[in-house]
């Protein structure tokens, strides 16, 4: 199973225009915006959250690719997690394409399938660039904009 490594940075709006004209972002690739649509799943007890997994649907066109990411840890915004991504039929989560036996575990309740509600909703816009501040190595930094909502609250 792949594992992804994320640095999460938080940033005032009004800031990252002064970001952007750092030397490493000057010299970047040229950056490219695209809109996501995503859909966070649990119990309304967050049972998965509990168990370390994220269940996420994410709208790519016309196409649903379900993301499972689960294990790993996350300290001072550094995430390094499991991450399972696979295209599917619906926007309705599809446990059988669930392939890490021990994730897929969590998901034979037929009980906790009939619980698991969209819970979570993400409008963003995200501009990506690839960064090279060295020989080999290559970083996608990435500024999203947008929406969050759970419920009836939004941020």
């Amino acid at each position: 199973m792949p594992v992804e490594i994320e640095l999460k940075l938080l940033i005032k709006p009004e800031h990252v225009p002064m970001l952007q004209r750092q030397p490493l972002f000057m010299q970047a690739s040229r950056a490219v915006s695209r809109k996501l649509y995503s859909v966070y799943f649990d119990a309304p007890e967050f049972e998965l959250w509990q168990a370390g997994i994220s269940l996420r649907l994410r709208r790519k066109g016309r196409r649903w690719i379900q993301t499972v990411k689960s294990g790993g840890s996350a300290a001072a915004g550094l995430h390094i997690r499991n991450e399972s991504e696979v295209e599917i039929a619906t926007a309705v989560p599809d446990f059988s394409a669930i392939a890490d036996p021990e994730v897929a575990a969590h998901f034979v309740s037929k009980r906790l399938h009939s619980r698991i509600k969209p819970l979570i909703v993400t409008e963003i816009t995200r501009k990506s660039c690839i960064l090279t501040p060295a020989d080999g190595v290559a970083i996608e930094a990435s500024i999203d904009r947008g929406v969050i909502r759970c419920g009836k609250a939004t941020e």
